[in-house]
Formats: structure tokens, C-alpha cells, sequence
């Protein structure tokens, strides 16, 4: 990525490639921006910094910042917001996943090691400053939607969606719930509650503040949410099995601990063959909530989700 190109040529992706050089384009140019742009912000927080660098800039999936590039282009080749500030939106869902990831990981929640193969960053900074880099990478991420979204004249929805994707009805309740059902003796669907707040919710939203940059119409918006959710749901189901069936080196963290914690999870409801069914299924619902939109991403949103859905196989 050439950091000093001319503004009239904005950053944008080029669509025509497969689905993995399109997603490496954007992690790289995620990662410029966050270099250049978010850490450098960060500098007189001397302390925090280092922190905050190890949780953000390690080289992660981006599904997230994924879906908020491509659904900006499901409409069509020139999104209303485009360039870096669309950059920048994908930058702030990232850090909010970011902050998410680094609290979950903490003792007093799953008290894991290892995330995207290296230590956790409680780890390697200690639970002090591990926490108060997480939340200040959630509110920091607002203040950069605001910053974006302000003369779109779609901020009240954009700040709305976020706060769902993170808060009670999203992140924070659905891993709230997480930590308080048990694995067993409750009703058949309560994981699909659970996975739908937990996880599928921020995807949601990731593909819905997307459509929004992208200046889509309503019903577009309406079939990205709901290709958002069922790939969320789907995400975390396949979370679910590679706990159960998956590598420690090649998932990057600690295996087989929802078992031994006794969580409601989709393979402890339906078991792995009916987990992979029904991932199955919910991928094939994702790929019929796009049939609507004809924009250059939309192909690419569909490799994404066969590729997602072929994971566990």
C-alpha cells in the first residue's frame, strides 16, 4: 500500500481478485492505517501504548473490518463514504472486537494464555493495564465513528447500531449470558440466544454500518443484516466445533476448554455431526439474504461465507 498517494486516487479494493488477496489487501491497508493513524494518537499514553499496539496491530482473520469494506460496496463502485474514512469505520469495529477479545481473555472470564498464537495481552502486560486498554479501545472507537459518520447525516443510526452490536443487547449481554447458563438442562435454542448476542451481533452490525457507508437503500441494509447474522451465528457455531475438533497451533488459542467449563455451546447441544449441519444450513441462508444485491463486492461476500463455512471440514 502506498502510504503517499495522491488524495484524488482514495484507497479502495480491488474486487476483481479472489476472495484472499482481497482480504489481505484490506488487513494490510488496516494495518497502515492503524499505524498511522490510531497508534500515533495513542503516543502520549506512553504506558498504555505498548498494550494496546499488542492487542491491535497482531495480525488477526478481519473478518470484521472484511464485511464493513464489502457490504460499503454491495450497492455499488462508489460507496458514499469510501477511502480511509472508510478505513477508519473498519478500523473502529475492529478495536471494539479488540477490546472485546482482550476482556474475554482476562482471569475473571475465560483466563486464557494464548490469542492469535501469541500471549494474551493480560499476559504480557499485566490485568491492570490489559483492561483499561480494552476500554479505552471501545471508546475510542466511537469517537471515530462519530468523527466519519458526522457528515453523512446517518450518525444517530450508525452510533445506534454500534452501541447495540457492543452493549447488552449485543457483546456485553450475550457474553454476560455465556458466563451464567450451564451447558446443559435448558431449553434446546438458548445457545442460538447466546451465539446471537455474543458473536453474531457485532458481525450484524459490521454489515449493516457498512451498507450505511456505502449510502445503500433500506432493503439492502435489511438483506445485509440478515446475511450479518446468519454468518455471526455460523462464526460462532464453528467456534464451537473447532473447540472440540480443532488444532491448538492452527486456531491460535487453547482448545477444549468450553467443554471443561461446562458452557452451552452448539456441539454440546446438538453434537458435532449436528453442529456441521447446521452451520450448513445457516451458511446457505447467508448466501440467500444476498440475492438481492447486484454491487462488485457481493460475489466476494459470498466466497466469504462458503469459506467460512468450510472451515470444520
Amino acid at each position: 500500500m502506498n502510504l503517499f498517494r495522491a488524495p484524488k486516487e482514495p484507497w479502495r479494493p480491488d474486487l476483481s481478485k479472489p476472495l484472499a488477496e482481497v482480504q489481505a489487501e484490506i488487513s494490510q491497508s488496516l494495518q497502515c492505517f492503524i499505524a498511522r493513524e490510531v497508534l500515533a494518537r495513542w503516543r502520549g499514553s506512553a504506558r498504555l501504548l505498548p498494550a494496546v499496539r499488542h492487542a491491535l496491530a497482531v495480525p488477526g482473520k478481519r473478518v470484521r473490518p472484511s464485511l464493513i469494506v464489502l457490504s460499503a460496496y454491495s450497492g455499488s463502485e462508489s460507496p458514499a463514504i469510501a477511502g480511509d474514512s472508510l478505513l477508519a469505520i473498519a478500523t473502529a469495529v475492529e478495536m471494539v472486537h479488540t477490546y472485546s477479545l482482550i476482556h474475554d481473555d482476562l482471569p475473571c472470564m475465560d483466563d486464557d494464555l494464548m490469542r492469535r498464537g501469541i500471549p494474551t495481552c493480560h499476559v504480557a502486560y499485566g490485568i491492570s493495564d490489559a483492561t483499561w486498554a480494552g476500554s479505552a479501545l471501545l471508546i475510542e472507537a466511537f469517537v471515530i465513528l462519530a468523527r466519519e459518520f458526522s457528515a453523512s447525516g446517518c450518525l444517530p443510526e450508525a452510533a445506534r447500531v454500534m452501541g447495540d452490536a457492543a452493549g447488552l443487547e449485543g457483546m456485553v449481554g450475550g457474553q454476560w449470558l455465556d458466563t451464567q447458563l450451564p451447558g446443559t438442562g435448558v431449553s434446546g435454542d438458548a445457545f442460538i440466544e447466546v451465539h446471537r448476542r455474543k458473536t453474531a451481533a457485532l458481525l450484524q452490525g459490521c454489515c449493516t454500518l457498512g451498507g450505511l457507508a456505502g449510502g445503500v437503500d433500506e432493503p439492502a441494509i435489511v438483506a445485509l443484516r440478515s446475511f450479518g447474522e446468519c454468518l455471526g451465528l455460523a462464526f460462532q457455531a464453528i467456534d464451537d466445533l473447532l473447540d472440540v475438533t480443532g488444532n491448538e497451533r492452527v486456531v491460535g488459542k487453547r482448545v477444549g476448554k468450553d467443554a471443561q467449563a461446562g458452557k452451552l455451546t452448539a456441539t454440546a447441544t446438538l453434537g458435532v455431526e449436528g453442529a456441521r449441519r447446521y452451520v450448513d444450513e445457516l451458511i446457505d441462508l447467508a448466501m440467500s439474504a444476498l440475492a438481492s444485491l447486484e454491487g462488485p463486492a457481493v460475489p466476494r461476500l459470498r466466497d466469504l461465507a462458503f469459506h467460512l463455512g468450510h472451515r470444520v471440514l
